[in-house]
Formats: C-alpha cells, sequence, structure tokens
C-alpha cells in the first residue's frame, strides 16, 4: 500500500446492535458473488497486524474520564480503546468480544494511511442474530483525534458514531436483525449524517460460524466490501 496519502485513524473491531431507523429510498444491490477483490493492481505492502497471542494492551473509555470529562488520551503503549459495557480478551490467538447489555465498540489507536486492504476473519456467536460492523477513516469533525480531549464519551452508543462528533465510514457486512426482522443486506454508512451510500448482500447470515473471511479496500475514492 502506498504510504503516502494522510494518516487518519482506522477502527480495526467493531461490534454492535442497532435500533430500526427510519425508512430510505432503495439502492441497487452493488454485491457481485462471481468475483473478489481485484488485488493486481495494486502495489501491497504489510503495514499491521495485531498479535492476539499476548495480552492485550487496552484501555477502557471510562478509564480515561473523570467527573464525566475526557481528560487524557489512551497512552503510548497502549493499542485498543474499548467503548461501551464490554469485555476484550484473547483466547488461542483469538480476539474475544463480548458486550454486557449493550453495544460495543473496539478501536485501535494507531493512525493508518488513507488507503489500505483490511483483513480479519470473524466466528459469531450466533450468525442468524447479531450485527457486526466496522467503522474506518475515522477523525473527530473537528479533525483532530477521535480520542481529543473534546470528545464525548460514546459508551458503545450507536448514535454517538454515526451522528455525533465523528467523521467516518462505516459497514455493517453482517446483520441480521432489526426489532425482529431479517435484514439480509450488507451497507456501507458515509459519517457525520448515517448516509446509505452502497448495498450489498449478506454472505455471512446462514451461513454458520465460520470463520468467515472479511476483507475491506479503500482505494482512490472508492469503497468495496468482500
Amino acid at each position: 500500500m502506498n504510504d503516502l496519502f494522510r494518516p487518519i485513524t482506522l477502527v480495526i473491531v467493531c461490534i454492535a446492535a442497532v435500533s430500526a431507523t427510519a425508512a430510505e429510498p432503495p439502492l441497487p444491490d452493488s454485491s457481485d458473488s462471481t468475483r473478489g477483490l481485484d488485488l493486481t493492481h495494486i502495489n501491497l505492502a504489510p503495514i499491521y497486524e495485531a498479535d492476539f497471542s499476548a495480552p492485550l494492551k487496552l484501555v477502557k473509555e471510562s478509564e480515561l474520564f473523570e467527573n464525566e470529562r475526557r481528560v487524557r488520551e489512551p497512552p503510548a503503549d497502549i493499542d485498543w480503546v474499548l467503548e461501551g459495557r464490554a469485555a476484550a480478551r484473547v483466547d488461542k490467538g483469538r480476539l474475544s468480544l463480548t458486550n454486557e447489555g449493550g453495544h460495543l465498540v473496539m478501536w485501535s489507536t494507531r493512525r493508518f494511511p488513507a488507503d489500505f486492504l483490511f483483513e480479519f476473519a470473524v466466528i459469531p456467536k450466533d450468525a442468524d442474530n447479531g450485527l457486526n460492523i466496522v467503522f474506518f477513516a475515522a477523525t473527530g469533525r473537528d479533525g483532530r483525534s477521535i480520542f481529543d480531549l473534546s470528545q464525548q464519551m460514546r459508551a458503545g452508543e450507536f448514535k454517538t458514531y454515526h451522528s455525533g462528533e465523528l467523521n467516518a465510514y462505516h459497514t455493517s457486512y453482517w446483520a441480521t436483525r432489526e426489532e425482529g426482522i431479517a435484514r439480509g443486506t450488507a451497507h456501507i454508512r458515509k459519517n457525520h449524517g448515517f448516509h446509505l451510500v452502497a448495498v450489498g448482500k449478506d454472505f455471512i447470515t446462514g451461513q454458520g460460524r465460520g470463520p468467515h473471511r472479511v476483507r475491506v479496500l479503500k482505494l482512490n475514492g472508492r469503497i468495496e466490501v468482500e
């Protein structure tokens, strides 16, 4: 990957659940099950690989606050920030995330190039009931860090990520339920504002626990999810 692009913050893992939103005009199905990402024209070079064989260097969002004010940014030796009522641990080389009565978001504290290929595998506890989201290209709406002291507490509350103090993109690449109704589609949205910009088939729902391989490519103003 070309590392000359403007660096931005990228979330590595996010798992959340959302409530139903107002109806939006339909978009055409942009998925294509006959092909994968075409990377032949891209000069790829490794930038970062998460190490889940060692204990997580993690801080909870609440530890960055005092008296309901954000008073510190993540220390330099911290790799992850966990937001929401949640727990994170490593188990046999894998990252395990558990929500405890609410939504959760886990951010990488690293800054990445504006263009990137991001790859991971996911094993849902129940592939027929849940939702996973990846936020990426995230900054504060003022252009500062998502951990700047001016940022409010997000606490895993979904609206604070899509219509709060952040600019970002996100893809709900696996989404099975909205108030008990199967959705069956994967979405890409542009934030601030929760703008739906692309819709495709959800290829994880109904396919068992996996592992399911997911790749997100952001290149020259184009985003593709596989």
